[in-house]
């Protein structure tokens, strides 16, 4: 036998296949096996030193907690960052979000500081789960979804730095999929108030905007009109003054293993000779999204997995375009990860890419940074490239709508009722 007829029955053979078909399962089990037995043997170490050193335990909830407390009396120091800094032990340094943030957590700064900081935690423990529920309702297999999301998720340094310091990111991610879900099945006024009011929370999910306008023209109006409300009811000298705010806090980078900004990557090793490559993905970036949008223009779609890949596409951007972009925003990639596995389940590309895929989105979650071992220079590296790893799937979406096309609108099996 030939060595490409040896290589053909190897590849073939049921224990290679199987790797290939569960790598994924494969390393997330190993990841949860390896942690559990580090834990064991040293709980109390490990327990504190997850991720990055202590644990904050609320460090950047401190920031919205407070926040809460200011608008309440008028909002005069809610930009003040002078007096913000040398208060909180917060990795953002003072209140950088829209007013309507501060409002959202007035009921929080209501209740003690650790009670309010144990709610909230245990609301995005919730929102979660719901997000998850809320997807897999647009998917083929909506029970395997949620059994490998959610512990992916729950096992992933993104989520779990995203409960220690308090932040946000998976209140507006809930609201961006509710906004999605009521959007297929054309409920214009939900969808368009949901996806206003993420993006009056945090300024980022205003890149949806576009889409609705090309996609219910309705929910976009619906939409803004729920932007201009929210910043109406507030002074506009404040919008001033969060502007300010919001332009300091946007003009550093973020760069390193819990970075998710593409201009980290190049950052981190201060090598000028990348800043052109870097300029040239964020124009392909850019072209890449207008051209879907003119290429799917016409006509009207009715599959999920067209509105997932879009949103995938859209939720990259607000991932890793910021250049100050930290590990936690990457619950957003939940939308991603809910396109890719249907693509996955659909068997839209090949099992290699699959195999490659895999990997890939083992890696974008991270777990092996859970282990101190991992997370010492140079294991970390890899993780460093996370950003790289996110276009790497805004390039699969777009080769899977430029490939399907109209195949992709024919074999369209999902009704317009809701499950």
């Amino acid at each position: 036998m030939s060595i490409k007829g040896i290589a053909k029955t190897a590849y073939e053979s049921y224990p290679l296949q199987f790797f290939v078909r569960h790598i994924y399962l494969i390393l997330w089990v190993a990841t949860a096996l390896c942690v559990g037995v580090v834990f064991v043997f040293d709980p109390y170490h490990t327990a504190h030193s997850l991720i990055v050193g202590d644990l904050t335990f609320g460090g950047d909830y401190r920031t919205y907690y407070t926040g809460g407390l200011d608008i309440m009396k008028g909002g005069a120091h809610l930009y003040d960052r002078h007096l913000w800094s040398p208060l909180f032990n917060s990795y953002i340094g003072g209140f950088v979000y829209p007013p309507l943030m501060a409002l959202y957590f007035v009921p929080f700064s209501l209740l003690p500081f650790a009670l309010s900081y144990i709610i909230h935690s245990i609301l995005s423990i919730g929102l979660l789960i719901a997000s998850c529920v809320l997807l897999s309702r647009l998917l083929t297999s909506p029970k395997l979804f949620c059994v490998i999301a959610l512990p992916s998720f729950f096992l992933s340094p993104i989520f779990v730095l995203h409960l220690d310091r308090g932040q946000t990111d998976i209140m507006v991610s809930f609201l961006l999929v509710a906004a999605l879900y009521q959007l297929h099945f054309h409920r214009s006024l939900s969808s368009g108030f949901f996806l206003g009011i993420a993006a009056a929370l945090k300024v980022t999910p205003i890149i949806f905007l576009a889409y609705l306008l090309w996609r219910d023209r309705k929910a976009f109006f619906v939409a803004t009109g729920t932007i201009i409300a929210s910043i109406v009811i507030f002074p506009i000298n404040l919008y001033g003054t969060f502007l300010r705010e919001l332009s300091a806090f946007a003009s550093g980078t973020s760069s390193g293993h819990l970075s998710n900004s593409i201009q980290g990557v190049f950052f981190y090793q201060t090598i000028p000779e990348f800043f052109p490559l870097l300029a040239l993905i964020s124009v392909f970036l850019i072209v890449s999204v207008v051209a879907l949008f003119l290429f799917l223009s016409k006509p009207k779609h009715t599959d999920p997995i067209i509105l997932l890949m879009i949103s995938g596409i859209l939720v990259t951007f607000m991932m890793i375009a910021p250049s100050t972009a930290w590990a936690y925003n990457g619950v957003h990639s939940l939308i991603l990860f809910a396109a890719y596995w249907e693509i996955r389940t659909r068997k839209l590309i090949s099992n290699g890419l699959v195999f490659v895929f895999d990997i890939l989105a083992f890696c974008a979650l991270s777990a092996p940074l859970l282990l101190e071992v991992v997370r010492s220079s140079p294991l970390r590296a890899p993780f460093v490239f996370r950003p790289l790893v996110f276009f790497a799937f805004l390039i699969l979406f777009a080769y899977v709508l430029l490939r399907q096309k109209m195949p992709l609108y024919k074999k369209a099996h999902h009704s317009t009722t809701p499950h």
